[in-house]
């Protein structure tokens, strides 16, 4: 709940973004955004459930997001990487 903010969805995101998420029956394990507009193409978020990282969910939230960006036409996708964040591995 500590990142509750950073990882909710708004009506506009889900109507203009590119957007994923992983389950594992009715449990959300993960989920991916990708955004582009006149600025550039953004991963605006890709979280992977603590219980459920080390298993290759991040890694297909990943390759998942940057098919996401070609298709929108981005040679680049811009990341801003919280610090603390754990490493992809």
């Amino acid at each position: 709940s500590a990142c509750k903010a950073e990882l909710t969805l708004s009506r506009s995101d889900v109507d203009r973004d590119a957007i994923i998420a992983a389950a594992v029956g009715p449990t959300l394990i993960g989920i991916a955004q990708v955004s582009s507009n006149e600025a550039g193409c953004f991963l605006e978020k890709l979280f992977v459930d603590p219980a459920h990282m080390g298993v290759g969910v991040g890694r297909k939230l990943f390759e998942w997001s940057v098919d996401a960006a070609r298709r929108s036409g981005a040679t680049e996708m811009i990341i801003e990487a919280d610090p603390d964040a754990v490493p992809f591995t």
